[in-house]
């Protein structure tokens, strides 16, 4: 029987909502096709993970459509390409401010007593804060952000820094763009 080397937030979400999904993502491995959701929001993330790195904004659309439009267009991708476009250009007149000091953090961190360490992606620290980025086709309330997420990369920081930091959700969907912060004393 195949076993889990690490445990994420995302199997932590999977598992709470359906446990035999969880066994056959993480047990079974059986691959899953990309959904639109997930290729625009992985895409959106890479364009902010470049201009948060100093890219400019002409060569980010320019890999962007290369990564979106690559091979025969489609009416599907050309208005991905449009819609994930549109979203970061929304964001760059309006980022969230402050000096990142890592983007897409890789952390792997033991918890006591599990055999399997904590792993996941957290989109951007900055010096005194935890940045996550989120697509939706919802708007975002402060209760959609008091999640095991939250909790578990405010806990990953806390074991890299010794120090719990808020956590900013900075949330961009086809209608407008909101930012929400969840300070320590919420939870």
């Amino acid at each position: 029987m195949p076993k889990v080397k690490t445990i994420s937030v995302s199997q932590i979400n999977t598992y709470e909502t359906c446990p035999l999904q969880w066994y056959y993502n993480y047990i079974l491995k059986l691959i899953q096709l990309p959904n639109p959701a997930f290729i625009i929001g992985t895409a959106y993330h890479k364009c902010l993970e470049k201009f948060h790195k100093g890219e400019t904004k002409e060569q980010i659309i320019l890999d962007l459509k290369k990564q979106i439009l690559s091979g025969k267009p489609t009416n599907e991708n050309i208005e991905q390409f449009g819609l994930i476009r549109k979203m970061f250009e929304k964001y760059i007149k309006n980022p969230v401010k402050g000096q990142a000091i890592e983007t897409e953090w890789n952390f792997s961190i033991p918890i006591q007593g599990v055999p399997i360490p904590f792993y996941g992606f957290i989109d951007r620290r900055n010096t005194n804060e935890i940045i996550e980025y989120k697509t939706s086709s919802f708007d975002y309330e402060e209760k959609d952000i008091k999640t095991t997420q939250s909790k578990g990369y405010t806990y990953a920081v806390f074991k890299k820094t010794g120090k719990i930091f808020p956590v900013r959700y900075s949330v961009n969907n086809k209608g407008k763009q909101i930012t929400i912060t969840m300070s320590r004393n919420k939870w």
